[in-house]
């Protein structure tokens, strides 16, 4: 709309401009006062859209008429770019449906040979597709739980305790808890006399605590199961919603934990 908009009132410019010259020049005095061929001509090398309009238009058009029209051709140029993408990234798709890549078996270590199944593209499907197929794949419990990932650099290196580390590996756990994350827990001695594990008693006094916590996690299942984006969206939401504080705020006394 705002394209035919501006094309529209560059041709009325255009119309009111041989009217006026019509009106109040001479019919010998229309070549000779305005612009000349050699202008057009250069007009045409500096401004290449004037290439498909024609020396009477370009001569009997005011400044701003051609100010407008190339306005119009710089959003006509960014409206196909856009629409050059969408058709590319809508055949690409189409490509790899219509194409799918035999992958060769091989041996796969986990940590000083990695499969080159490792370094696929990434899944175009939804995300519960995604989780369903790994699941079907990883079995009940998972893969053996390992803990020497590269989270150091990640910037999250000693942020996690080995606990962690195992149960965040079975994607049936319900024992993973954020707090297995938390940095002031990975420090704490497990407890042999009393038989209780208190490597994780201590809880989170601020929100930023929790947030790094939060962050932690996030990262350790991206490298464990890339396939599992609960924790992403999780954070996503605590994020939208400032990690809740204010909830948490109104609803608690005395000193606050999180």
């Amino acid at each position: 709309m705002e394209l035919d908009t501006n094309i529209t009132h560059a041709r009325d410019d255009m119309e009111d401009t041989r009217s006026r010259e019509r009106t109040h020049l001479p019919l010998t005095s229309q070549n000779t006062d305005g612009i000349t061929d050699d202008d057009i001509r250069i007009l045409k090398l500096k401004f290449g859209f004037l290439a498909d309009y024609s020396d009477t238009f370009i001569r009997h058009a005011k400044p701003d008429c051609l100010v407008k029209l190339e306005a119009t051709n710089l959003k006509l140029k960014e409206t196909e770019r856009v629409q050059d993408a969408d058709n590319r990234l809508a055949t690409n798709r189409a490509m790899a449906i219509s194409h799918p890549k035999s992958i060769t078996a091989g041996l796969d270590d986990r940590c000083h040979i990695l499969h080159r199944a490792c370094f696929l593209p990434g899944a175009v499907c939804s995300t519960g597709r995604m989780y369903i197929a790994a699941r079907k794949i990883q079995g009940l419990t998972g893969a053996v739980p390992l803990g020497n990932y590269d989270m150091a650099s990640l910037g999250l290196g000693g942020q996690m305790t080995a606990k962690g580390w195992v149960e965040i590996a079975n994607p049936s756990s319900t024992k993973m808890s954020v707090r297995s994350f938390n940095i002031n827990n990975c420090g704490l001695k497990s407890s042999g006399s009393s038989g209780k594990d208190t490597k994780e008693d201590r809880e989170f006094l601020e929100v930023s605590e929790f947030t790094v916590a939060l962050r932690t996690i996030r990262t350790a299942m991206h490298l464990v199961h890339p396939w599992n984006m609960s924790l992403v969206a999780l954070e996503n939401y605590l994020l939208a919603n400032r990690m809740c504080a204010d909830d948490m705020r109104s609803g608690s006394t005395g000193s606050k934990q999180y």
